[in-house]
């Protein structure tokens, strides 16, 4: 055996050398395992999620900080324990499926204070037994998506129409509101703005720049703007855009929250429209106010300068001038207080319409003629043509057709200053029947073509300052046109500025079909009573004076009661043919003394005697109430000396009482 060779059994040189070798690398390898161990623990304690191991029984090997951190537990005291006993009992079952099946799984953990944490597990099993895993706190994002949930709840249930648009503008969702409203559903609209296809022709280009003025500065804004359906319809909505934004402050998107407001916007039209009614209309009352003020002033003040100058006058012929005056003013403050009245009761929508048989011709001529006399006092051709298939008796209110005619040519003789002023009786024939037509014809002043349908209005004047040159309150179209239209009929006007004007009226005729019976109020002298006794009730000295002069004159005898306590006795002492009742007495009023006196009539078994009550109360109503109360008939003051003798001639009945025949006795 050589020296050199090791003895027997030895290793040699080499072996040993290699031996070394491996024995550094293993080292070297196991230093460099325990260090990138320690380096991945370091990384593992860094993270922000809770990284765990467990043995095959499910109890803590491992816990980085995390878990301190997330559950404030210390990780070193949980090892050994079950990682389920920190689940929630009611999310066990469910997350020990998760954990076997290496599915994830959302579960509560309960937290060292009481406090609840969604956490969410990502886990894999191990060869030999166990599951090393993550748990990611999501408690946030839980709480997020709740208060998502709900906000999406409500904005679907909502009657708002709400939109959630991406930063730039494009839709990302709508709740059904909206379809509803709009007819879009989402499919249709995602990706879209909303303005290129809700907006239409009438949409307001301000408006639209505005919000997008806002939106490209992303802040806040409420606007109303029309927008359209999918069915072009228009609807007005009332916008509300708020930018949401992320933490950092940058739009992550627009929220718009919408509701219809076409209902709201057309009250609210309709709320200043009526406003901007009733200021004109109590414009034109102030300026109408000021027009009547003027009107019954007027002829006011010649009835008092007239009676001043009529006192102090020695010749007769003056004294003659100044009562003209005064009878002519007067007439027209009757006219004037008779349009108010009559405006009142068109207002209330309470006006009497007769129906009694006339002479058409008679009463046409017969109201123009005083008319006439004014026009030619004026050097106006005034003309009157009646067609002459007109029929002579019809059926109808004669007073209110006089009262049409009258107005309409007053009108034309009052604006036209010379030419003519014609009025044509036409007959024709219609569909439902024969028409009367009159035409009302002028050469004044005219009337624009903007103003044809106001002047038929209440309250108003084509212009307030006609009324200082031509008179006038401006009453009678208004009342012409609510006439014709109560008569069954209509008016019209065609007139222009320096043309004069034509007013045209028709009305249906209506022809009786046997032979009228004589009218009310006609009858001749020789068929009164020889000596008829008559009885006025009124209190005012200057009314008694006037109605006793027309009635002696007209041949009957007058007793007076200042009151209606007197006239009750007075008619107890005296069979009176009839009486003359004034409503507004002292002491006992005219109705009450009407019904005393039909008391006293019922009481003795004596035949009514004709009561005719005499009042201002020239209103709606007022007639029947005093019908009711047993007055025979009604006249309205100022009382005229016709109307009067033709109702004092229509009541008195031969024998109805006697001359001095007492009345005290009580009867057998």
């Amino acid at each position: 055996m050589n020296e050199a060779d090791p003895p027997s059994g030895m290793p040699n040189e080499d072996t040993l050398v290699a031996s070394d070798i491996h024995i550094q690398a293993t080292y070297r390898l196991t230093e460099a395992l325990v260090a990138a161990e320690k380096k991945m623990r370091r990384r593992v304690q860094l993270l922000s999620e809770v990284v765990f191991e467990t043995d095959s029984q499910g109890n803590l090997l491992f816990l980085n900080n995390a878990w301190r951190n997330t559950l404030g537990y210390q990780p070193e005291a949980c090892l050994s324990q079950p990682l389920r006993s920190y689940v929630m009992e009611e999310d066990r079952s469910r997350f020990d499926l998760s954990l076997s099946s290496e599915s994830p799984v959302q579960a509560r953990f309960l937290g060292v204070n009481g406090d609840i944490v969604w956490m969410e597990c990502t886990a894999t099993t191990l060869d030999e037994g166990g599951h090393v895993g993550a748990l990611r706190d999501i408690t946030r994002q839980k709480q997020t998506q709740d208060e998502v949930s709900k906000l999406s709840l409500v904005a679907s249930s909502t009657d708002n129409m709400v939109i959630i648009t991406d930063r730039h503008g494009l839709i990302e969702w709508v709740n059904h509101a909206f379809t509803r409203r709009t007819g879009y559903v989402i499919d249709e609209v995602r990706g879209l703005k909303p303005g290129s296809f809700l907006q239409g022709p009438e949409t307001d280009p301000q408006t639209v720049a505005l919000i997008r003025d806002y939106i490209a500065r992303g802040v806040s804004f409420s606007c109303d703007l029309l927008n359209y359906s999918k069915s072009r319809e228009p609807y007005w909505a009332s916008i509300n855009v708020t930018p949401i934004r992320d933490s950092a402050g940058n739009i992550e998107r627009f929220i718009s929250v919408q509701s219809d407001s076409t209902n709201l916007r057309r009250t609210q039209q309709q709320l200043k429209t009526a406003k901007e009614a009733a200021e004109a209309a109590n414009v034109a009352k102030t300026n109408f106010l000021a027009t009547i003020s003027h009107e019954m002033r007027t002829p006011l003040n010649v009835i008092l300068g007239s009676t001043e100058l009529a006192l102090e006058s020695v010749s007769a012929e003056d004294r003659v001038q100044h009562l003209r005056r005064i009878n002519e003013s007067g007439e027209t403050l009757l006219r004037l207080i008779s349009d108010l009245l009559d405006i009142s009761k068109i207002e209330d929508g309470q006006v009497d319409l007769e129906r009694v048989p006339f002479d058409l011709r008679t009463c046409l001529r017969g109201a123009l003629e005083p008319v006439a006399l004014a026009a030619r006092g004026k050097g106006l051709d005034f003309r009157i043509l009646c067609d002459e298939r007109l029929p002579e008796m019809v059926l109808g209110d004669p007073g209110r057709l006089r009262q049409i005619l009258v107005n309409l040519a007053e009108n034309a003789v009052k604006f036209t200053s010379a030419g003519f002023v014609r009025v044509d009786a036409a007959f024709a024939n219609a569909g439902s029947g024969p028409i009367l037509e009159l035409r009302v014809a002028d050469s004044g002043i005219g009337i624009p073509e903007e103003s044809h349908a106001r002047i038929f209005e209440r309250f108003v004047q084509v212009d307030n300052s006609t009324t200082r040159t031509r008179g006038g309150a401006g009453l009678g179209l208004s009342i012409v046109r609510f006439l014709a239209e109560a008569l069954g009929g209509a008016v019209a006007v065609q007139s222009a500025p320096g043309r004069g004007s034509e007013f045209v009226v028709k009305l249906p005729l209506v022809v009786p079909s046997a032979a009228p019976a004589p009218e009310v109020g006609k009858a001749s002298e020789s068929t009164l009573p020889a000596v008829c006794r008559l009885l006025v009730a009124e209190d005012n000295d200057a009314n008694f004076a006037i109605i006793e002069r027309h009635l002696t004159n007209a041949g009957y005898r007058v007793d007076r009661a200042a009151n209606g306590r007197l006239a009750v006795e007075a008619a107890r002492q005296v069979r009176y043919h009839l009486v003359l009742m004034d409503v507004e007495m002292p002491e006992m009023d005219g109705l009450t003394a009407t019904a005393g006196i039909r008391e006293e009539e019922a009481l003795r078994n004596l035949p009514p005697v004709p009561i005719v009550a005499l009042t201002a109360h020239a209103v709606q109503g007022y007639r029947e109430r005093c019908l009711a109360a047993g007055c025979s008939g009604y006249l309205a003051k100022p009382v005229r000396k016709p109307m009067l003798l033709e109702t004092v001639a229509a009541l008195v009945k031969p024998g109805g009482g006697g001359e001095g025949e007492l009345c005290c006795a009580a009867p057998s």
